[in-house]
């Protein structure tokens, strides 16, 4: 019996080898030949599945693992290579469950707390998915592939106390996005200069970069520059929302030539629309267009839940805006969207501060 398993190891690892030099065909004869000395090992099914996944069959793959577990419901390869291969069909679900699993089979599973972190995130549990792949550091603090998962949740949780500090474990690792994620985390920490340098710093100046310098230069009141940095994302990517609506709101702060025709078009869906209608209203009534400006303002109804001026008349609009608040009321209302609130909240007083009874600046 001992000879006959050495045997059957001894061709599970011939496979094992052939399989990562994708010789396909030579480790599927091996893993047969495997399966005559030893009928109940699920080793040689672990094999074969993960030779059907690379070639992207995933039916044969998903047959083969399941086929392992049932030899051995224990078997935490089965478990994983399970998750791995529904979660590349994009049944997360499913993916999910056998990365879960894995871990109560063996709590220190590094690749099963990773796997499930990714399953969690695609299916938008991203409290969960910071949790095991904060795990997976725990039990590998090298694990650059769970660093960067993590810095990408901390700032979309806006958790920027967090992705500052991963921030600069990523910096120590030598990883390339570190500078974009501590320029981020520094922003939104009402922190711009540190932004800054860490912006400066970053190897690739990519969209993203040169988008967050632009609201750094915004939250240092450089506002020329931030709108010349708009300008240029826009000559490299027409399509980017974000550089489009800052370049608006600059523009009409500066008292630039704003043209709503051309720096005010609705073409980016439903949602996102609104925000440039409301812009639109505001450019409307600086120049008295009370008409236009009403029905632009009513078409922006619902850009944040329960913004509405559904119930208020034209002429109450009229009375109650000054054509001086409007610049700092529209830029404030950007620095709201990009969650900057202390920002806004500054721009939304000064507003006030000029008209003290605005019904839209003492709103926001």
């Amino acid at each position: 019996i001992s000879r006959i398993n050495t045997n059957a190891y001894a061709l599970y690892a011939k496979a094992m080898i052939l399989r990562t030099q994708k010789k396909y065909k030579m480790a599927l004869k091996i893993c047969n030949q495997s399966m005559t000395l030893d009928k109940k090992h699920p080793y040689p099914w672990n094999i074969k599945g993960r030779i059907y996944f690379d070639k992207s069959d995933y039916i044969k793959a998903i047959e083969s693992f399941q086929t392992a577990l049932k030899l051995q419901p224990n078997f935490i390869p089965g478990h994983t290579n399970l998750g791995a291969v529904y979660f590349t069909t994009g049944d997360f679900q499913a993916s999910a469950k056998h990365f879960k699993s894995a871990i109560n089979i063996s709590p220190g599973s590094e690749n099963a707390h990773y796997g499930l972190g990714l399953a969690y995130e695609r299916l938008r549990l991203f409290s969960q998915s910071i949790k095991e792949f904060e795990k997976t550091l725990e039990l590998n603090p090298k694990n650059k592939l769970a660093i960067q998962e993590l810095a990408s949740l901390y700032l979309k949780e806006k958790q920027y106390h967090n992705a500052l500090e991963i921030g600069k474990i990523m910096q120590q690792s030598g990883m390339a996005d570190a500078n974009e994620v501590l320029g981020n985390a520094s922003l939104y920490l009402g922190k711009p200069k540190d932004a800054e340098t860490y912006l400066k710093n970053a190897p690739e100046k990519n969209i993203t970069v040169n988008y967050l310098m632009g609201f750094c230069f915004m939250l240092l009141d450089r506002h020329d520059e931030a709108l010349i940095q708009m300008e240029n994302i826009l000559k490299d990517q027409p399509n980017h929302y974000g550089a489009y609506y800052a370049r608006a709101a600059l523009k009409f702060y500066l008292d630039k030539n704003l043209s709503i025709e051309n720096d005010l078009q609705a073409r980016w869906g439903d949602q996102l629309n609104k925000a440039l209608f409301f812009t639109r209203g505001i450019v409307q009534a600086s120049k008295d267009n009370w008409k236009n400006a009403d029905s632009n303002f009513r078409l922006s109804n619902g850009m944040v839940q329960g913004f509405s001026i559904d119930g208020i008349e034209r002429q109450t609009l009229e009375n109650n805006l000054r054509k001086k608040e409007l610049p700092y009321l529209n830029l404030g209302l950007l620095y709201y969207f990009k969650n900057h609130y202390d920002i806004a909240f500054l721009k939304f007083q000064k507003a006030i501060k000029l008209n003290k009874q605005s019904i839209l600046s003492n709103y926001w």
